[in-house]
């Protein structure tokens, strides 16, 4: 699993390659339980801290866990989203590292209501605050695995490619159920 957290958090790992991330793949829902972790702990602190600033930073420790990777797609898909042409032309608006103001309205329209909800949580409980973020974790990593699991790279030059070549092996099987039964604990909690 060191690959999967050298490629889909900020964890260091010395070594770590795409091709062995891929062959891990099954396991992918368990990098939720990572990147969930720093975010969780903050929501503990509750009754410490307002809900609000609360949620705030376990966001915030949350999409740094994950190595902002989320927030960078949500960015690109946004200012992609708001660009005018072919597909091609939403495409290299997407590999462009500049930021529009479709980008920032998409991370607004994200992150806001994510913030909101964790706070009315916090205010509620902090506790089931931190399950219900471990839970959404978890499952987007589990739907990300899923996706690659019966979904095609868009680009042949995609990173997702080792993935999903790696899913349509014995792992498939193993992958696809541990995307839908590890959530489960965190959902029905």
């Amino acid at each position: 699993m060191k690959d999967l957290l050298s490629f889909f958090t900020i964890v260091p790992v010395r070594g770590a390659s795409l091709e062995e991330a891929a062959r891990e793949a099954p396991m992918l829902p368990l990098v939720g339980l990572v990147t969930g972790l720093p975010g969780a702990v903050v929501l503990l602190a509750a009754d410490v801290i307002s809900p609000g600033v609360t949620a705030t930073l376990a966001l915030g420790a949350v999409l740094l866990a994950a190595g902002m990777h989320h927030a960078d797609g949500v960015l690109d898909v946004g200012d992609a989203l708001m660009a005018h042409g072919t597909p091609d032309r939403r495409r290299e608006v997407i590999a462009d590292t500049r930021v529009g103001i479709g980008g920032l309205g998409a991370l607004f329209l994200v992150y806001a209501p994510t913030v909101g909800a964790l706070a009315a949580l916090c205010a509620a409980s902090p506790g089931r605050a931190a399950l219900a973020l471990f839970a959404g974790e978890v499952s987007a990593r589990s739907a990300m695995l899923l996706t690659l699991a019966f979904g095609e790279p868009a680009d042949a030059r995609s990173s997702s490619v080792p993935f999903v070549k790696a899913l349509s092996g014995p792992g498939r099987f193993v992958g696809i159920t541990l995307a839908l039964v590890v959530p489960l604990p965190f959902l029905l909690t």
